[in-house]
């Protein structure tokens, strides 16, 4: 995760960040601008169908129990969420790989 917002031990401090047990809180912070949710599809489909958030990957990555990545529309081209897309991407490539 470090190469992919390019930190290093040197540059990088720890970041204080939201974090919550529950979807529902997830969605909302996400909803608020607090950054990216990793979600349920199931929990997710409202506030998608609602437009308060969008699918931060647009494609879909089967898995037994299914998880969306979902931010505010606003908030989809900030750089940091453009690495950490593209880190999460080859990471779930790597796990398709025998």
């Amino acid at each position: 995760m470090r190469r992919a917002v390019k930190a290093s031990p040197r540059n990088s401090h720890p970041i204080r960040t939201a974090s919550y047990a529950d979807d529902a809180l997830l969605i909302q912070g996400a909803i608020a601008g607090q950054g990216l949710a990793i979600v349920r599809d199931v929990y997710a489909a409202q506030a998608l169908e609602a437009g308060s958030i969008m699918l931060a990957i647009d494609a879909p990555m089967p898995t037994p129990a299914s998880y969306f990545a979902v931010i505010r529309p606003d908030k989809v081209k900030a750089p940091k969420i453009a690495a950490f897309r593209a880190w999460l991407r080859r990471e779930a490539a790597n796990l398709k790989q025998p």
